[in-house]
């Protein structure tokens, strides 16, 4: 069900501190054992053994999301063949 900060809280939300907050959290949460945010992560992580492409540079990268590493790089099975995909632009196929 979605909702708003403005209906979750009737006071104005200022953006900048919201964002701050956010950032801080989230550099607390990378900075810990990797373990911790991957396992985080991947609770959440709605491409997990899904075919996906990765949209890197000018590359197609097609293949099924099959994990992720320490260094949050992707990990793709193409043609039971494992790849690391450090950037780019993920796409469910």
């Amino acid at each position: 069900i979605a909702s708003s900060l403005i209906i979750e809280n009737s006071n104005p939300i200022q953006r900048e501190p919201l964002l701050v907050f956010i950032l801080n959290k989230f550099e607390n949460i990378y900075k810990s054992d990797p373990d911790t945010w991957i396992t985080e992560w991947k609770k959440y992580c709605t491409h997990m053994n899904q075919p996906i492409t990765f949209h890197n540079n000018n590359e197609l990268i097609k293949g099924v999301f099959i994990d992720i590493d320490n260094n949050g790089s992707a990990i793709l099975d193409i043609n039971s063949i494992k790849k690391t995909i450090s950037s780019g632009i993920l796409q469910l196929s």
